[in-house]
C-alpha cells in the first residue's frame, strides 16, 4: 500500500486577507503538575509529518506516532494542531516548532466547540530528551508503541516560482536512498506527467518541471519513493 503525505493545502492561495500579525506572549511557563492538571492529554510521540493546512485558521495538523500516554486515551496515533501552515509553524502565534522524525513530550489542550487538540509553546510541550523533570513527575505511564516509527523518506517538498507561466522547480529533500519518481495529477486525478528521477541517496534535490503544454489550472506533484509518496498542490497560471 502506497502511503500519501499531504504537505500543502490549495486553499491557501485563495484567501484574500491575510492573518494579523500578532505576538506570542506566554506568562511563565506551568510547572509539571499544573500543566498535567490542566492538559487535556499528556504523551509522548515521534511526529510523523504535517497535513491539512486550514487556510481559515492557520492551523496546522501534526501527526504523531504515540510512545507512551499519562493523560487521554492511548490510541497509537494522534493528531495535534498548532498555529502554522504546509508544515511551517507560525510561531508569533505561538505555534510550536514540531520537526519530523523528532520525539516530544506532548501537553495538549481540547478548545472550541467541537473540541480540537491543541499544543502550543506557552505549553510545556518539549522534546523528551529536554523533559527530564517532567518525567520524573509523571513517572512511568503507559505504553503504546515500542517499535520505531516509519518516517516519509522524503522531509520536504516545495516549487518555487508558485504561481508559474510554464516551468517551475521542485524540491525536496530525502532521509535515505531510494529510487523516486515524479508525478504530476490534475484535480480529477489523471496522470498527466511522470518522470523517472532514478535512485538518489539522502539528500537535498532541485528538478525542473515544465507544464507548458497543460491548461491553466491547479495541479497535484508528487515525490514517489517506493510505497510511500508526498504531495503538494501547485498553479499554473496562462
Amino acid at each position: 500500500m502506497k502511503r500519501l503525505f499531504l504537505v500543502g493545502s490549495v486553499g491557501l492561495w485563495f484567501a484574500l486577507v491575510a492573518p494579523v500579525a500578532v505576538a506570542c506572549t506566554c506568562v511563565p511557563l506551568p510547572q509539571p503538575e499544573q500543566a498535567f492538571s490542566e492538559a487535556t492529554l499528556v504523551f509522548s510521540g515521534t511526529v510523523l509529518g504535517f497535513s491539512d493546512a486550514d487556510s481559515t485558521d492557520f492551523m496546522m495538523f501534526v501527526n504523531f506516532d504515540v510512545r507512551r500516554v499519562w493523560k487521554g486515551p492511548a490510541n497509537g496515533h494522534q493528531e495535534v494542531q498548532t498555529a502554522g501552515y504546509e508544515g511551517v509553524p507560525n510561531t508569533a502565534a505561538c505555534g510550536y516548532p514540531f520537526q519530523v522524525g523528532e520525539t516530544y513530550l506532548v501537553y495538549a489542550h481540547a478548545y472550541g466547540p467541537d473540541g480540537e487538540i491543541e499544543a502550543s509553546s506557552c505549553t510545556r510541550t518539549r522534546l523528551v530528551a529536554d523533559a527530564s523533570e517532567d518525567l520524573a513527575f509523571l513517572g512511568e505511564g503507559t505504553t503504546v508503541n515500542t517499535e520505531s516509527p516509519e518516517l516519509p523518506l522524503v522531509s520536504s517538498l516545495g516549487n518555487y516560482p508558485n504561481p508559474f507561466a510554464r516551468t517551475t522547480t521542485v524540491s525536496f529533500t530525502l532521509e535515505a536512498s531510494t529510487a523516486v519518481m515524479l508525478n504530476v495529477y490534475d484535480l480529477a486525478g489523471r496522470l498527466v506527467k511522470q518522470r523517472d528521477l532514478g535512485v538518489r541517496n539522502a539528500g537535498t534535490y532541485a528538478e525542473p518541471l515544465d507544464l507548458g503544454t497543460q491548461a491553466a489550472g491547479i495541479y497535484w506533484y508528487e515525490i514517489q519513493t517506493g510505497t510511500s509518496a508526498t504531495r503538494q498542490p501547485l498553479l499554473l497560471v496562462r
